[in-house]
C-alpha cells in the first residue's frame, strides 16, 4: 500500500503540538499515525485524558510516539525524512488486515516493522525544530527588581506584562529549540509579589494619620516663609506643603488613611504623637516627616 503523507501547515504557531495543561502531571504525547487502512501518515498529539480512540484499539491505527514536541516546521521534516519514510513503508507492505468473529476488521503489523518506525523516529526527531517546556520562574534567570522596572510594572497591569514578555521571551530559543514558557502570569504576580515586598515592606498595612492642620499658624509661616506673603498666599503655601507631606506618607505606606484637621493637637507641632493606631502630625521639616515615618515603621516592628 502506498504512504498518503498529510503534512502540517508551516504558517500554524510553533506551539501547535503543545497541550499543556497546569492541572495534568503529563504532558500529552506527540504521535505520529499511521493508517494501516488507508496508508494515511501524519501527526497528532495522545488525547489529553490518554483514553484510546477506537481505531487504535483495533489495530487500524498505529500511534508511534515521538520523543520531542515538534513545531510545525519540524513535524513536516520527520514526515520527510527518508529514515522514517521507509521504516513506515515497510510497516504497510507487511500490515495485515483481518476480520473476528464479530465482522468487525483488525489491523496487525510485524513487530520488526514496529521496531523499525520506533528507532527511525529516534534517529530523526533530534534533528528538526522542537519545543522545550520551562516554567517561566524557572526559565526566567533576571533579577525580579530589573524585570518590574523593565515591563513598568507601576504602571502596567499583569495581563499586558504577561504579553510583552511572551512576544519578547516566548518561542525564543537556539535551533533547533524553541522554548515555551507557561505560567508567565504566575511569574509576573510572583515578581509584583517580591518587589512589593522589597520596596514596599509595608504596603499592606493599614494606619490612620490625620494631619493637624490647626497647629501651622499663619503668623509662624510668614515668619518662616516670608512677612509680605497675604493671608491667602499663607494657606495656599500650607495647603501645598500638606499635600507634599501627605505624598510622602503615602509614598511609604500606600495603604494609609490620611485626613485633615482644622483643629490643633497640642503638642503636635513638630513631633509625632502616638494615638494607637492614629498618628497625628503638625508643622513638620523634611527631616521631621523622616523621622515620623521611621516611627511608625519601628512601631510596626514591634
Amino acid at each position: 500500500m502506498d504512504m498518503k503523507i498529510i503534512l502540517m501547515d508551516e504558517k500554524l504557531p510553533f506551539d501547535h503540538f503543545v497541550n499543556f495543561n497546569p492541572q495534568n502531571e503529563k504532558i500529552p504525547d506527540v504521535l505520529l499515525d499511521v493508517e494501516i487502512d488507508t496508508g494515511e501518515v501524519s501527526i497528532g498529539v495522545e488525547s489529553p485524558d490518554g483514553s484510546t480512540p477506537y481505531s487504535e484499539w483495533c489495530g487500524m491505527t498505529r500511534r508511534f510516539p515521538l520523543h520531542v514536541i515538534p513545531t510545525p516546521e519540524g513535524a513536516n521534516h520527520i514526515l520527510k525524512d527518508d529514515g522514517v519514510l521507509n521504516a513506515v513503508q515497510d510497516l504497510l507492505n507487511n500490515s495485515k488486515i483481518i476480520q473476528d468473529g464479530s465482522g468487525n476488521c483488525r489491523g496487525t503489523i510485524e513487530d520488526a516493522d514496529e521496531c523499525a518506525v520506533q528507532k527511525a523516529l529516534e534517529d530523526a526527531d533530534q534533528k528538526w525544530e522542537n519545543v522545550v517546556m520551562w516554567d517561566a520562574k524557572i526559565w526566567f534567570l533576571h533579577d525580579p527588581e530589573e524585570i518590574y522596572d523593565d515591563y513598568c510594572f507601576e504602571s502596567n497591569d499583569d495581563e499586558s506584562i504577561v504579553k510583552e514578555l511572551k512576544e519578547a521571551y516566548h518561542g525564543d530559543g537556539i535551533h533547533p529549540e524553541r522554548n515555551y514558557l507557561h505560567d508567565v502570569e504566575g511569574y509576573v504576580a510572583h515578581v509584583r509579589e517580591v518587589v512589593k515586598e522589597i520596596r514596599y515592606p509595608f504596603r499592606g498595612v493599614s494606619i490612620d494619620v490625620t494631619i493637624a492642620r490647626g497647629n501651622l499658624h499663619l503668623g509662624q509661616w510668614e515668619h518662616e516663609n516670608g512677612e509680605n506673603m497675604s493671608d491667602e498666599e499663607v494657606n495656599i503655601a500650607i495647603d501645598t506643603y500638606l499635600e507634599s507631606v501627605e505624598k510622602r506618607i503615602i509614598e511609604s505606606f500606600p495603604s494609609a488613611e490620611v485626613s485633615f484637621s482644622q483643629q490643633p493637637y497640642e503638642g503636635a507641632d513638630k513631633i509625632l504623637v502616638d494615638l494607637g493606631d492614629e498618628y497625628w502630625v503638625g508643622g513638620m521639616s523634611d527631616n521631621d516627616i523622616k523621622v515620623f515615618i521611621e516611627s511608625i515603621m519601628r512601631d510596626i516592628d514591634l
